[in-house]
């Protein structure tokens, strides 16, 4: 790159980020070189990352995902400000720093510099209002306080295995921060979704890594704290819910079970009554089957009744009309007796035929005591009739044989 952004580009997985400036190219490339011949895996951005892409980005990432922020120290690098930038960062995520000198430093000349360059717009945007002459002095102090390897051109054998020695040390303790610390951003970027949160051994190994090894360079930041008590948090509630399940599925069973407990006793007890219903329900049908049959003889002796007074009817009708030419009046007596004994077809038949053949007789026939018939009985035995006058005189009674 060009101008004030003179720094390297670093992409995901690789265990050491190199911040250096691109005056000291050759030098970073014999670096590289050394610690190919290591366990260590680097990624320099040769070219230069393209401006067109959020090149700050892609260093942000890099510089998260390294377990070691390596700075080739130098002159050219205390005066660029997108080095110090990378190293801001750097130490905002507590990542551990090894300084490489190269060449003798003048740091207040190469501050002055850096503080003292035009930036560019994208440089501006990325201080976001800090000064940076407060950003390169802290950074200076930071790294006046770290013990520094030293590259010599003619002879890098020293300054490498200082730098090796240095990159080894507590090298699980950095994996580790690395590697929480790319899972806690990646959660923060994501609004803190509970998803992307620790479980399991994750979140086991997390815990203990928290404890014992906190006081260890480089410390855990803040942010790997909030990950690391959310995820137990979560865990924490995960295990209540089941927990609350648990008891409710637990209550569940305790009430089946007493529901159980009480339908055995209720069903003993519906036995027992059961039983004595059974032996009452029997006392009962019997009785049902004696009333039904003095019913079914009652409702005999009522038939037998009534069909024995609609032949009696009959036998009357038959008789009303055998006398109906030569005795009206008792045959209009006895056609009167038939339909009160039963109004069958027979009895209702002779009363229309007497009443149409016998009525001008029948009248005449009363009339010696002086008006027309009102009322008719007729005796148990059919052979007596009285009947009584409109004129209110005595009752009238014809015997049925004699007509008398």
């Amino acid at each position: 790159m060009s101008g004030t952004t003179q720094a390297t580009g670093v992409v995901v997985d690789k265990d050491i980020f190199i911040s250096y400036s691109r005056r000291n190219l050759a030098v970073c490339r014999a670096l590289v070189a050394a610690l190919a011949r290591t366990e260590n895996d680097t990624w320099v951005d040769w070219d230069g990352i393209p401006l067109s892409s959020d090149w700050w980005s892609e260093i942000e990432t890099g510089i998260a995902s390294a377990e070691t922020v390596l700075v080739l120290l130098s002159n050219d690098w205390l005066a660029s400000p997108v080095c110090h930038l990378e190293l801001s960062y750097a130490r905002s995520l507590n990542k551990r720093i090894v300084p490489v000198v190269y060449g003798t430093l003048d740091s207040e000349a190469a501050l002055a510099a850096a503080i003292e360059k035009d930036l560019d717009a994208a440089v501006t945007d990325i201080l976001a209002g800090r000064d940076m002459a407060v950003l390169t002095h802290d950074n200076w102090r930071v790294l006046s306080k770290i013990n520094w390897a030293f590259y010599n051109e003619a002879d890098f054998s020293e300054g490498a295995s200082k730098l090796l020695a240095a990159l080894q040390t507590d090298l699980a303790h950095a994996r580790a921060h690395t590697r929480l610390l790319t899972r806690a951003l990646e959660w923060q970027r994501a609004n803190r979704d509970a998803s992307l949160l620790l479980r399991g051994i994750d979140l086991d190994q997390a815990i203990g890594w928290l404890e014992y090894e906190q006081d260890k360079e480089p410390h855990p930041t803040d942010l790997h704290r909030a990950y690391i008590a959310a995820s137990d948090a979560q865990r924490k509630a995960e295990q209540a819910a089941v927990l609350a399940q648990q008891a409710r599925e637990l209550a569940l069973k305790q009430r089946a079970l007493s529901r159980a407990r009480l339908l055995i006793a209720s069903l003993g007890v519906f036995l027992a009554v059961a039983a004595v219903l059974a032996v009452f329900a029997l006392q009962q049908r019997g009785e049902a089957i004696d009333q039904a049959t003095r019913a079914d003889d009652n409702a005999n002796a009522v038939l037998a009744e009534r069909e024995a007074r609609i032949a009696k009817a009959r036998e009357v009708a038959a008789q009303a009309l055998g006398l109906m030419d030569n005795r009206p009046a008792q045959a209009m007596l006895l056609g009167v007796a038939a339909h009160r004994i039963a109004p069958v077809f027979e009895a209702e038949n002779a009363l229309l035929s007497l009443s149409s053949a016998s009525s001008g007789l029948l009248s005449t026939h009363h009339d010696e005591r002086g008006g027309s018939l009102s009322a008719i009985a007729v005796s148990p035995s059919l052979r007596r009739y009285a009947f009584g006058h409109l004129t209110g005189d005595p009752l009238t009674v014809l015997d049925r044989d004699s007509g008398q």
